[in-house]
């Protein structure tokens, strides 16, 4: 029989799992329904007298194509895996994107079997543009946006050269290399923990933050960041959306001149010094 509080620990554990994703999983819902209505809307105005079911099965299909499914019989070996688990967080999307280059790459050989030398070649860099560095520059602009960019005495080619490259690091589809260059890449650049590590290196690098941080006898901001960094990945829980919360809540009562109506703090966290 179970005691009084490890009852009570399972049902708090419990209550995580089933609550912890929702913001993420909405938000993932209504990417997969404009996709889904965009397939099946396209597939019947090409052909009217299509089968409905077939459209229903080929919008199905586009949303696991584009998105990824996370079903059982869907997933490798090494996303299955308890320990492996650690080193996939949150990575469904580039291994959807490894797929969708997978068969890009199929296609420009085709193409060149066939000596369509013009048409592989762009192919090629279509692959390049639309699944690496569009994505990348748009992941850029947000940061620039959001007041993330560089500071007034940055270079800015230097700065997005540093950033480019640390996304990119992030973008390798091999389990174990992504850690290994976003690592590298983060220590050639100055030794700064950064959001744009891959999770598994993100949360090796916050464990040694907290031995290094906890060695100064202090709770401080940067401890606080680690340990969140280490709990989310080891626990798979969106602690970045926690963190927003506990700084943009913290800002929210310290600023009396504040909209008290604004609720954006709580969910985007403070906004960007000037």
């Amino acid at each position: 029989m179970e005691s009084g509080p490890l009852k009570t620990t399972k049902k708090a554990h419990n209550f995580i799992q089933d609550t912890a994703m929702v913001l993420t999983q909405k938000t993932q819902f209504m990417l997969d329904v404009l996709t889904w209505q965009s397939e099946y809307d396209r597939i019947l105005d090409e052909n009217p007298n299509a089968d409905p079911k077939d459209a229903v099965a080929r919008a199905d299909q586009a949303v696991i194509d584009s998105q990824g499914s996370n079903r059982a019989h869907e997933l490798s070996a090494v996303q299955r895996d308890r320990i492996g688990k650690l080193f996939v967080n949150f990575v469904s999307w580039t291994f959807t994107l490894y797929n969708r280059h997978a068969v890009g790459v199929a296609g420009m050989k085709k193409a060149m079997r066939e000596g369509e030398n013009v048409k592989a070649a762009a192919m090629f860099a279509n692959d390049i543009l639309s699944l690496y560095i569009l994505p990348i520059a748009i992941i850029t602009a947000g940061a620039i946006a959001s007041g993330k960019g560089p500071k007034d005495d940055d270079d800015w080619l230097d700065w997005l050269m540093r950033k480019f490259s640390k996304e990119a690091a992030g973008m390798t589809p091999i389990i174990g290399v992504r850690e290994v260059a976003s690592l590298t890449v983060q220590r050639l650049q100055g030794n700064q923990r950064s959001a744009a590590l891959t999770p598994m290196a993100g949360a090796l690098d916050a464990v040694s933050s907290i031995f290094e941080q906890s060695a100064q006898g202090e709770i401080d901001k940067p401890l606080i960041n680690a340990s969140l960094d280490a709990i989310g990945t080891f626990g798979r829980l969106p602690t970045t959306q926690l963190r927003r919360t506990i700084y943009g809540t913290g800002d929210y009562l310290n600023n009396p001149e504040g909209n008290p109506a604004d609720i954006r703090p709580f969910l985007f966290g403070p906004p960007p010094k000037k």
